[in-house]
């Protein structure tokens, strides 16, 4: 861990605690396509206790706004693959409006940008059944991954046609290693 100066086009924030990640276990960091994880929730969640730089900005004065937005661009042939818009958002991303929603309290206040919801749909069809008590969620930017109990998860991942990092890691092991793995149970046989 050390100290530098964050350099964001625009903006420097100074005297930022900073820490360099060379080698990180399991699947993601290896399947994931990014560079690295920019924090942006809360001390409480940071390895080291650290202020994220984005609440450094607002503290500091050098954001207009105590916002930040992310446009992921869903064509995966486009030489731009989204954007991180600091201290506002960009209106040339989205139409309609914002709602804001109360932040959660309890066990996960403060750690990440978690809040309730009655209901989750795609193309107008129910994903969830959270009933009369609710259901929370999580909008994590430093995640690429959609993590939920598996029964929701795997709705979303029908509905817009994904497959699972864990399905699709062990179906591309099979098709590798199958012959070798029945090979070797053969091998052993009495």
């Amino acid at each position: 861990y050390r100290t530098v100066s964050v350099r964001i086009p625009g903006i420097a924030v100074k005297n930022q605690l900073f820490a360099e990640v060379t080698k990180e276990p399991g699947l993601t960091f290896i399947a994931a396509r990014f560079d690295g994880i920019l924090g942006l929730a809360w001390p409480r969640i940071s390895v080291t206790g650290a202020t994220p730089v984005f609440t450094n900005m607002v503290e500091m004065g050098l954001v207009d706004k105590a916002e930040f937005a992310f446009y992921l661009n869903r064509d995966a042939t486009a030489g731009n693959g989204g954007e991180l818009t600091l201290g506002g958002v960009d209106p040339n991303h989205y139409t309609g409006d914002f709602f804001n929603v109360p932040l959660t309290t309890g066990p996960l206040a403060e750690t990440y940008w978690a809040f309730e919801f009655e209901d989750f749909s795609i193309s107008g069809t129910p994903i969830t059944d959270c009933g009369t008590s609710g259901c929370i969620a999580i909008a994590d930017s430093g995640t690429s991954l959609l993590a939920g109990p598996t029964k929701i998860a795997q709705a979303i991942n029908d509905k817009i046609g994904a497959v699972g990092i864990l399905t699709e890691e062990c179906d591309e092991l099979i098709e590798q290693y199958a012959p070798q793995i029945i090979d070797g149970l053969i091998a052993r046989l009495p």
